[in-house]
């Protein structure tokens, strides 16, 4: 085995790594998603919640809808 085949050898380990990394991020990711549905009192809505994933997201956005009705 030369110093080039060395080199292609961790190449593919470096990859597959990788690819398995990835794959194991996508997996949990998606059983997070469940526990990562937080809700919050809705702010300028009384009674209402929503997620607060999507308002931390976005918070100018959030209260530029409420003023514009949506």
């Amino acid at each position: 085995m030369g110093a080039g085949e060395s080199k292609e050898v961790n190449k593919e380990a470096t990859a597959s790594k990788a690819a398995s990394t990835a794959l194991s991020v996508g997996t949990t990711g998606s059983s997070n998603s469940v526990s990562n549905d937080k809700r919050m009192n809705a702010p300028g809505q009384k009674g209402s919640t929503i997620r607060r994933a999507d308002f931390e997201a976005n918070p100018k956005g959030y209260f530029r809808d409420q003023r514009r009705g949506k």
